[in-house]
């Protein structure tokens, strides 16, 4: 239980801390809450090697799929929004 509750802490905080540090720096909002509590149920599930692979495998998946949309579609700007959470999924399963 005591690495469910710190590894599910450590995936919020590690988010949250990103989102922070990109607020600071762009002034936009970057990260949407629901990716931090998607992290934390993951790393409470699947300890500290979880989180660190499903963010690895998620930005993974969704920088190819996110990407491969954009130059479809021919929506590249800046001002695009794309959901986290599946490709966070994703990375998890």
């Amino acid at each position: 239980p005591i690495n469910s509750i710190l590894a599910a802490a450590a995936g919020y905080c590690s988010l949250w801390l990103v989102a922070k540090i990109f607020y600071w720096v762009t002034g936009k909002e970057g990260i949407g809450a629901g990716d931090f509590d998607l992290l934390a149920f993951i790393g409470s599930f699947t300890g500290f090697l979880g989180i660190w692979t499903s963010l690895t495998l998620g930005s993974l998946i969704g920088s190819i799929i996110g990407l491969t949309y954009l130059v479809t579609t021919g929506q590249l700007r800046n001002d695009v929004r794309i959901p986290f959470g599946p490709f966070l999924a994703a990375g998890a399963i």
